[in-house]
């Protein structure tokens, strides 16, 4: 049998998008494991966007620790390993000039790894 790697930019993208293959290709016996780039661990302080995000969703502590383990639990369940990057999404992350890359009201305009 096959080792396949998937790379999903965000987490829950993998699932959400091509779920059923990578559920197909693990049950016919294929090693699949998805890596996740930006689920990276971000650090106060945090841009009003995410702040809100906190707020709204109730996050205290690494604020993207839930939803790796939702990736995870949901990537289990397909019979898919789950590897997470240390990169940070968007919304945690500056400019070259030290603005935040993502604003209130703003949806991102460009993918970049810093």
């Amino acid at each position: 049998m096959a080792r396949i790697l998937a790379i999903s930019p965000h987490l829950d993208d993998a699932v959400l998008s091509y779920g059923g293959q990578l559920a197909m290709l693990a049950s016919a016996g294929h090693q699949v494991v998805v890596y996740t780039v930006f689920a990276g661990t971000p650090s106060p302080p945090y841009s009003p966007r995410a702040a809100a995000f906190h707020r709204t969703w109730q996050l205290t502590g690494d604020p993207v620790a839930p939803r790796r383990a939702e990736d995870h639990r949901a990537l289990s369940v397909l019979g898919v390993t789950s590897v997470h990057g240390t990169f940070l999404d968007a919304v945690y992350r500056r400019d070259e000039r030290g603005g935040w890359l993502v604003q209130d009201g703003q949806e991102p305009t460009e993918c970049q790894v810093d």
